[in-house]
């Protein structure tokens, strides 16, 4: 009995006795757990990873349009999905994204350069 009851517990702690659905990992690639993994200051390029990991897509602008979005600056060349930068220098910046469910996701970043630029917001457009 006692070494039914060891057998039992180590095979808990190794993860590989699941008693209901509510033990189950969370579903990674979901738009929401994408969102709820969002930090501030962490680099916007991992962020970007980890939104299209969760489905996020970057929404596109034209580029004949970056130069006047992007004054100064090379976001909107590296990244399709700025909307606009506020000029050279540290800037904030300004992404959008869009999942499969049609919900859209504003995301801003600062940062003096594209490999500095890090999260200072994101939030849901209705």
């Amino acid at each position: 009995m006692r070494l039914r009851f060891l057998l039992l517990a180590a095979l808990a702690a190794l993860g590989g006795c699941q008693t209901d659905g509510s033990d189950a990992a969370p579903d990674t690639s979901s738009p929401s757990y994408a969102v709820d993994n969002l930090r501030r200051g962490m680099p916007y390029s991992e962020a970007r990873a980890v939104l299209a990991f969760g489905g996020w897509e970057g929404q596109p602008y034209p580029a004949a349009t970056a130069a006047q979005r992007c004054v100064g600056r090379d976001e909107c060349a590296i990244y399709p999905e700025t909307e606009l930068c506020s000029g050279p220098g540290l800037g904030t910046c300004r992404f959008n994204f869009v999942n499969g469910d049609g919900e859209r996701l504003v995301v801003t970043a600062a940062g003096a350069s594209p490999g500095q630029m890090r999260l200072n917001g994101w939030g849901y457009v209705r």
